[in-house]
């Protein structure tokens, strides 16, 4: 498996940084991926054509 350079990403929902890497597998793993905030559940892209996407999370965003 070879990955890309990790790009920021900021979830949608509640602002929790994350760095995402996009990595190449087979179509019947990308197919079952359910990725989502371990904030607050937001749901994010698991795939980007053929790539799987790998989140990290960085910084969680305070609670107010």
């Amino acid at each position: 498996m070879s990955a890309s350079e990790p790009i920021p990403f900021k979830c949608p929902g509640c602002e929790t940084k994350y760095k995402v890497v996009s990595l190449t597998a087979s179509p019947v793993e990308a197919k079952e991926m359910k990725v989502k905030c371990r904030r607050c559940g937001f749901p994010f892209p698991a795939t980007d054509g053929d790539a799987l996407l790998k989140y990290f999370l960085v910084t969680k965003r305070p609670l107010n």
